[in-house]
């Protein structure tokens, strides 16, 4: 009986601990967050059809944070203030992003990855403008296609580089 007891207590005494460690080491940050301004895109003004939003983003793991922030790029159940929008399409799907000496690696799945090249562009410079502006370990981007390096993410824009800005 006071074997029992005692097993319980140390059990509890576990899940605690691990609820604590779980729920302390979750980050919360602020990033910036580019959308388009549709108005802009065909405009021909001369300013940036990117424009800064902030939002707040919780993880545990840097890859979680950057997922993340690039997540905030798609589009959702609630529209983007101010009517402006997104490049990022619904079945547009990222498996991973990892950093390897201050180069974040945007990994697509080639599945539904299509568009024209304004797409192609305008996603690029939000994915390069969010996760550049946003973490400051991160100087460069560059975009993988199912784990393997490639030419084009959409058949229009070379990614077989680094980004370091965005080309729209």
């Amino acid at each position: 009986m006071l074997k029992d007891a005692f097993f319980k207590i140390i059990l509890l005494l576990i899940a605690i601990s691990l609820l604590m460690a779980l729920s302390s080491c979750r980050t919360k940050i602020k990033i910036a967050v580019f959308l388009v301004e549709p108005a802009l895109v065909c405009s021909g003004s001369g300013r940036s059809v990117l424009v800064e939003r902030e939002r707040l983003i919780r993880g545990s793991a840097r890859a979680e944070l950057y997922l993340k922030a690039v997540n905030c790029l798609r589009p959702g159940r609630r529209p983007f203030a101010d009517d402006l929008t997104t490049a990022f399409r619904k079945e547009f799907k990222i498996n991973n992003i990892t950093e390897n000496e201050g180069t974040a690696i945007v990994d697509f799945s080639s599945r539904n990855l299509s568009g024209d090249e304004l797409t192609e562009k305008l996603l690029i410079s939000q994915i390069v403008s969010t996760l550049l502006k946003s973490f400051d370990e991160i100087q460069a981007v560059a975009f993988t296609v199912d784990g393997e390096p490639a030419d084009t993410l959409m058949g229009c824009a070379d990614i077989s580089g680094n980004f370091t800005s965005p080309i729209i």
